[in-house]
């Protein structure tokens, strides 16, 4: 890509020196916005790239794709308006890749790239609706209480399918908003099921009524109805048994209602085991730690990010991986993520009403849980960024609230706290200042601190070297103490 450049470069100066006549180099006449989104799909509508140049300018277009120039014919593309548009037909998965145009003359050039990533759909189906808490579909609740409802949806197992659904909670036909009073919330299983669920905070007699989880793909939909209904009365809610229990009497009758209370117990806490499975056996990638913290969020967030938390730790001495930095242009956004995670002591997660929305989002956070838990210790640090819900998986764990003005003069010191200190950095400094305590004469390498003794003086025949070497090694001495 480099040698291109250089190449028109030297085009024009040549080109300018043999005519001498003054042209106008070209400019675009609308900035190119693309990609317009994070992924497009796999034989899905196709894609038009555009790089449209001011009329009146003679120019050449050319594209390439990772630096090469691109053979429309071998990758399926096709080149029109004077190749200002290229025009993914059938889109397929290995036409991913960073995308340039560039358009030049005698006078200059102008170019433009973004990375096109097309995600396979084969695995994906419409969404199914396979379970529901409660399974009964019928909760009955007191006025007052709190209560959590939920649908899981089977869309065919692949990370892209799940990116794919939409899912959205309604109350007799009317769509539901998410606020404080009715909380939504997601949640992906083990088997790349998506679990939407909905949590309705302090129930008022006009929350009683049929809620409906819908869920919704470009292969189709599927919804289940859920309802909140207010208790019977009590002598319809008990089961047979415990009627011939209690009449019965005696220990029996302790022994029935005890069972009962432990079953009630462990069907409202349902929610729980859906939740992301702990990987008892998860394979962690044996990585090199390169990075002192990776730095998960959401775009929304990237200027606070960039100019407050990212030179913030840089300038305190910490090696930061961060996605504009550190991820290798061309590699799948998953590979890139996992790299992040895995190769950096610790995991910092922004989070945010955006972060929390966003699929790689979770991704980055299941990630970041899933080493936590395998290698037995706090390798992730969590930031809540703004009035976000914290996610029921973190209820447990401690954050840092920047969010809170009251506590946030302590907000730095106690990041710094929670990262440690800058062990890659330290690293670093260590091996330059072992470099420092060495000097090279007459090609033999002498350790000034350690190995002054082992150099010969009969090796130089010059005794103004060694003589300039007991002065190094004199102010050499005299500087360690002095330190």
């Amino acid at each position: 890509m480099e040698l291109l450049r250089f190449s028109l470069i030297l085009f024009q100066l040549v080109s300018t020196f043999k005519t001498g006549i003054c042209l106008s180099a070209p400019k675009f006449k609308v900035a190119p916005n693309w990609p317009d989104r994070d992924y497009y799909d796999e034989d899905g509508p196709p894609i038009q790239l555009n790089c449209l140049i001011i009329d009146g300018v003679n120019f050449t277009m050319v594209w390439t794709k990772n630096g090469s120039k691109i053979d429309p014919g071998k990758e399926q593309l096709l080149l029109q308006n004077k190749n200002q548009t290229l025009i993914f037909v059938e889109p397929k998965q290995v036409q991913s890749g960073d995308y340039t145009c560039i358009a030049f003359n005698k006078a200059g050039n102008v170019s433009y790239n973004g990375t096109i990533f097309i995600t396979a759909r084969s695995q994906e189906t419409r969404p199914r609706v396979i379970d529901t808490d409660p399974s009964t579909t019928v909760s009955r609740v007191q006025v007052g209480d709190t209560i959590m409802i939920g649908c899981t949806f089977d869309v065919g197992g692949s990370m892209e399918a799940l990116m794919d659904l939409t899912l959205n909670w309604f109350k007799d036909d009317i769509a539901l908003k998410d606020n404080n009073h009715t909380v939504f919330g997601i949640n992906t299983t083990g088997e790349n099921n998506q679990l939407s669920f909905l949590t309705i905070n302090g129930i008022q007699t006009s929350d009683y009524g049929t809620y409906t989880c819908y869920g919704e793909n470009s292969k189709g939909n599927d919804s289940s109805k859920i309802t909140v209904a207010v208790p019977g009365p009590r002598k319809n809610n008990l089961p047979l048994y415990l009627i011939i229990g209690l009449s019965s009497g005696g220990a029996l009758t302790i022994v029935i209602v005890v069972v009962i209370m432990l079953y009630r117990c462990r069907k409202s806490n349902k929610y729980e085991e859906l939740t992301w499975e702990e990987p008892n056996n998860y394979d962690v990638p044996d990585h090199k730690i390169e990075y002192d913290v990776f730095i998960s969020y959401s775009n929304e967030n990237l200027d606070w990010v960039k100019d407050a938390l990212f030179e913030n730790l840089c300038n305190h001495g910490y090696e930061v991986c961060i996605d504009f930095k550190d991820f290798t242009p061309g590699m799948a956004v998953t590979e890139n993520i996992l790299d992040a995670v895995y190769k950096s002591h610790k995991t910092i997660v922004l989070m945010s009403h955006d972060f929390l929305k966003s699929m790689w989002g979770q991704f980055e956070l299941q990630q970041a849980l899933n080493r936590a838990t395998m290698k037995r210790s706090d390798l992730m640090i969590l930031i809540k960024f703004d009035d976000c819900k914290v996610p029921a998986k973190l209820m447990g764990k401690t954050f840092l609230d920047w969010s809170d003005v009251k506590v946030r003069p302590h907000f730095w010191s106690r990041l710094y706290e929670a990262i440690g200190e800058p062990a890659i950095s330290n690293n670093h400094n260590d091996v330059k200042e072992a470099e420092m305590h060495k000097i090279n004469v007459n090609d033999k390498v002498i350790d000034i601190e350690n190995g002054i003794n082992e150099f010969n003086e009969n090796d130089t025949h010059d005794n103004e070297v060694w003589k300039t070497i007991n002065e190094m090694v004199k102010t050499f001495n005299e500087v360690t103490i002095d330190r």
